[in-house]
This record gives structure tokens, C-alpha cells and sequence, in this order.
């Protein structure tokens, strides 16, 4: 077992960190151990970036749900969907109708500002750089996560169903 610091591969590292961000929001170690009946070592060491250690979909499944409502959540999921080439679009808890329309649009004007604000802020300093690359990345997903969403009540507008 490898139990140097930063001794794992970036993507497992990064598994670890989408681990402890889900028990974190889960309510910490305590309260996940509880409720899939693991040690809170074992889930230590699946949220540390020294140890190869993994959780089972349904320890996922139970600490995410845990979770649900946090900011940021699911994060182990949405760690997944971008490992694989995808995102997490979760789907919008309104309505179609006006409402749902103008609540759609407004977060896609607004995400798209975040995009330009990061875009923009990185330029500042002439020096556009892979942190600044990342922000705009990350916002950029909450641009898709917004159209995915309005897209959802379109549709649902379109085929009758809202």
C-alpha cells in the first residue's frame, strides 16, 4: 500500500478529494460510517489521497444521498461524469411554464457573465494561464448545467407535458 504524500496518480487523487468533499457534505465520517456500516478509517483512507483504497457504489449511492442539497453535490458523480468525458446535469426541480422559462434563461445570462468574468479577469494580466483556463472550465459547466435545465422545460413545454 502506498502511504507517501501525493504518491497516488493525479486521477485517483482526485477521486479521494470528490471522496471527502461528498463525506464532508454528507456530515462527516462519523454519520457515513453509521450509515454504510464501514469504519471511519476504511472511509479515511478511501478520502485520502495517500491510500488506494475505493468505496462501492452503494457506499456512493448512501453518502451522496446524505449529502443531497449541499453545495456541490453529488460530487463523487459529478467527479465520474468528467472522468468519462461528461457532466453531471441534474434535473431542475421546476415546472414548466413561464416561471420555469424565466428562471431558465436568467441563469443562463447570469452563468454566462460568471464565463465572461472568468474569462475576462484572466486577461487582466495579460497572462491567461491553466488556472485561468480552469475557472472558466468551471464555469462553463454551470453554463451547460443551466441550458441542459431549460432544455428539460422546453421540451416538456413542447410536448404538453408542463
Amino acid at each position: 500500500m502506498r502511504e507517501l504524500e501525493g504518491s497516488l496518480p493525479a486521477e485517483e487523487q482526485r477521486q479521494a478529494r470528490a471522496v471527502r468533499q461528498a463525506i464532508e457534505a454528507a456530515g462527516g465520517f462519523t454519520p457515513c460510517a453509521q450509515d454504510t456500516g464501514k469504519s471511519e478509517s476504511l472511509l479515511s483512507r478511501a478520502a485520502s489521497p495517500n491510500y488506494h483504497h475505493s468505496l462501492t457504489i452503494r457506499d456512493v449511492e448512501i453518502i451522496e444521498s446524505a449529502g443531497h442539497g449541499k453545495a456541490g453535490h453529488p460530487h463523487i458523480t459529478r467527479h465520474l461524469c468528467r472522468a468519462n468525458g461528461g457532466l453531471f446535469v441534474p434535473l431542475p426541480d421546476a415546472a414548466g411554464g413561464e416561471e420555469a422559462l424565466l428562471k431558465g434563461v436568467t441563469a443562463i445570462a447570469a452563468e454566462f457573465g460568471d464565463v465572461s468574468r472568468a474569462v475576462s479577469e484572466g486577461l487582466a494580466d495579460d497572462d491567461f494561464c491553466a488556472a485561468d483556463a480552469r475557472r472558466a472550465l468551471i464555469e462553463l459547466d454551470e453554463v451547460d448545467v443551466a441550458s441542459a435545465s431549460l432544455r428539460l422545460v422546453l421540451k416538456g413545454i413542447a410536448e404538453g407535458s408542463a
